[in-house]
C-alpha cells in the first residue's frame, strides 16, 4: 500500500520564510486528495510552493494529501525559492553598490570641476594683477 505524507501550506512573506518541519506520515489514510487541489501562496518567480508544517504549530492555510513521493519535490521547491530570494538580495546589494560608486564618482567630478574653476579663478586674478602692475609701471 502507497503511504502518503500529511502537508499544510501557509502564509510566508518574501523577506522571512518561515523555517517548516519534517512531514508527518500517516500510512493508513484514505484516498488523498488530488495534488492538484493543494494552493499555496504566490511567488513572483514561482507558480505554486508548498511549505510543510505541523498541524500542532501552526493553523494551516491550506490542508492536503499528497503522495510521499512528492517530499523531496516540495524540499526542492522550497531551496529553489530560497536560492531565488537570495539571488533577488544579491542583486539588490549589487545595485546599492554601483549606486554608491555612482554617486562617490559624481562627487569627484564635481569636487575636480570645482577645483578647475578655482584654478581658473586664481589665473584670472594673477592676469588682473600683473596688467594692474604693468599700468602702474607706465
Amino acid at each position: 500500500m502507497t503511504s502518503y505524507t500529511y502537508i499544510t501550506t501557509y502564509n510566508f512573506t518574501q523577506t522571512h520564510l518561515h523555517q517548516y518541519d519534517h512531514l508527518q506520515l500517516y500510512p493508513n489514510t484514505p484516498t488523498p486528495i488530488p495534488h492538484t487541489l493543494t494552493t499555496a501562496p504566490r511567488h513572483p518567480h514561482l507558480h505554486h510552493i508548498h511549505l510543510p508544517t505541523t498541524v500542532s504549530k501552526h493553523p494551516p492555510a491550506v490542508v492536503g494529501l499528497v503522495p510521499t513521493h512528492t517530499h523531496t519535490h516540495l524540499q526542492s521547491q522550497f531551496l529553489h525559492l530560497h536560492l531565488l530570494l537570495e539571488e533577488e538580495e544579491e542583486e539588490e546589494e549589487e545595485e546599492e553598490e554601483e549606486e554608491e560608486e555612482e554617486e562617490e564618482e559624481e562627487e569627484e567630478e564635481e569636487e575636480e570641476e570645482e577645483e578647475e574653476e578655482e584654478e581658473e579663478e586664481l589665473k584670472q586674478s594673477m592676469k588682473m594683477k600683473n596688467e594692474r602692475r604693468k599700468n602702474r609701471k607706465k
